[in-house]
């Protein structure tokens, strides 16, 4: 029994680009208050490094 495959060559590559793209969406575009998820994580990573700077040693 022969299995057609050619209507699934290249579909992983669609998927994935769909997902990425859908992920960097959520994480750049800004949601609450104008702000992005991104610069939530960036201000929090700010924020530790002015509380603890000893831990930029290990980063």
């Amino acid at each position: 029994m022969r299995i057609d495959r050619r209507g699934q060559v290249g579909q992983a590559s669609v998927e994935f680009v769909v997902i990425a793209a859908s992920l960097v969406a959520a994480f750049c575009l800004p949601w609450l208050d104008g702000l992005s998820p991104a610069e939530w994580l960036l201000g929090a990573v700010i924020e530790a490094a002015v509380a603890v700077p000893a831990w930029l040693a290990v980063v």
